[in-house]
């Protein structure tokens, strides 16, 4: 390719860079290396991180709930006894 053209690619992975990456919020501490990876698989990937009316990140129907706690996951009612012997 001779030096004075860019390709499409490259163009597009720079303009996604300035224009969608700028927005989002990026771990501060990433090495260039790993930033620019990131920034590649999110250009590559776009259609799954964004729609065409919500922007990168914010699909909506796509949140999750997480709720975190310290409680067993299941009730002791729930919770099947131990076999005191071996089934026949």
């Amino acid at each position: 390719m001779p030096v004075n053209k860019v390709s499409p690619v490259i163009l597009g992975l720079e303009n996604f860079k300035g224009e969608k990456m700028n927005e989002a919020e990026v771990y501060l501490h990433l090495t260039d290396i790993l930033e620019k990876e990131i920034s590649t698989l999110l250009y590559k990937h776009t259609e799954a991180f964004e729609t065409d009316k919500e922007p990168l990140g914010e699909s909506i129907g796509h949140q999750i709930d997480i709720i975190l706690n310290i409680e067993r996951p299941y009730q002791p009612l729930l919770r099947r006894q131990a076999y005191t012997e071996s089934p026949k």
